[in-house]
């Protein structure tokens, strides 16, 4: 059965849900992220069952078509394949369940994006399926995690569900990822980075962390620095469309490396503000189309604001984030800057667990000056 929290979860409920959590997994059974892995697929997906359904995005499904299904056929494992439409919803979690029971399937792949992951990653769950990921872009940790976020059908946050396994196997093959979208990637770069500035102040505040805890805090600082020393460099291999050593590296980061240290702090260090602005701007429509990590990225622009940080510090983020093609502004989002959208984000993350786990209270006022704050760091010239 799995956990949830949501945004009006207590503080001691939080601290009950992370001794319930004390027994997950804190990596995929196996991951391989290396050129030429869907040619094999079929082999690694025989060892969990002979029907699988796969259950991804109509373009995550021509991406990998013909190497997946071939090494499949190759390895008589027989196969269905679903189209995810939406949003990760009860609605489309229910219809995945039923055609995996239909089909009679011995394990779910989920191929594609982040809310198709998360879709049939509860799919699988509620059938009690092994579930094998394949994700075709780096844009969350969403393959290698063992949770989803889930949305309304008209993509506003609801919650987010925890299982007690992480996925059976995880495929990622490089070259695929160096040709989606650009933004993709970027998003998942800022997802990642949010481990670190999201778990460094809650951190602060534990007397005696465990040694998982203090884990997920050094593996985050690694993130950071890794993602400061070559996370340009991937970004334009993707721009370029081809794969290089600092592309590898940095899809590690964006789906393995994060959802460890979200595995090892036991998640519920890793939810601050920057997690919170972006559930609440989840209800603009406006944002519907961008991805989670977009969000995330100005959620930390914000937090870091909200925390008084030196101007010093800001420009540091600010030109970090400009170096890998984000510039974290109302604008990006293609929100309008006037109050009305401003007070509509504040009102739905203010009462979110992510505002309730940082260590210092946190007012309406205060996130909506970080608001005005980052909106006047994003028009300098900072490089």
């Amino acid at each position: 059965m799995d956990k949830v929290i949501t945004s009006n979860t207590s503080r001691a409920e939080v601290s009950a849900y992370t001794e319930i959590q004390g027994s997950l997994q804190v990596s995929p059974s196996r991951y391989l992220n290396k050129s030429g892995v869907l040619k094999e697929s079929g082999q690694y997906v025989k060892s969990f069952g002979t029907r699988t359904l796969i259950s991804g995005g109509i373009r995550a499904l021509q991406a990998l078509e013909d190497k997946l299904t071939h090494s499949l056929q190759q390895h008589a494992v027989s196969y269905e394949a679903h189209t995810f439409v939406g949003e990760c919803c009860e609605e489309n979690i229910k219809l995945i369940a039923r055609k995996s029971r239909e089909y009679k399937a011995d394990v779910l792949i989920g191929v594609g994006g982040g809310k198709a992951l998360d879709a049939a990653k509860a799919a699988a769950n509620k059938c009690a399926l092994p579930i094998i990921c394949i994700p075709t872009i780096a844009s969350t940790c969403s393959a290698a995690s063992p949770a989803s976020v889930l949305y309304d059908s008209k993509g506003g946050f609801l919650k987010s569900l925890y299982f007690p396994n992480t996925p059976e196997l995880v495929l990622v093959e490089p070259s695929v990822i160096a040709k989606a979208p650009v933004d993709y990637f970027t998003s998942g770069i800022l997802d990642a980075l949010s481990k670190w500035y999201e778990l460094k102040p809650i951190f602060s505040t534990i007397e005696c962390p465990d040694l998982s805890t203090r884990s997920a805090m050094e593996l985050s600082r690694l993130l950071k620095d890794v993602v400061h020393e070559k996370g340009a460099s991937a970004v334009e291999a993707v721009h370029c469309g081809v794969t290089n050593a600092a592309l590898v590296e940095i899809i590690d980061v964006n789906i393995f490396l994060t959802a460890l240290i979200k595995c090892l702090s036991l998640f519920t260090l890793t939810i601050g503000l920057a997690h919170a602005i972006h559930n609440g701007l989840s209800f603009l429509k406006q944002t519907h189309d961008k991805a989670h990590g977009i969000k995330v990225g100005y959620g930390i622009a914000v937090q870091i604001c909200v925390e008084g940080a030196s101007e010093k510090e800001i420009l540091h983020v600010f030109r970090l984030f400009r170096q890998i093609g984000f510039n974290p502004s109302l604008k990006t989002l293609g929100i309008s800057v006037t109050t009305q959208n401003k007070e509509k984000i504040v009102a739905n993350c203010i009462d979110d667990i992510g505002v309730k786990s940082m260590p210092i209270p946190i007012s309406e006022e205060m996130i909506l000056n970080g608001i005005d704050r980052v909106e006047d760091f994003a028009y300098q010239d900072i490089l």
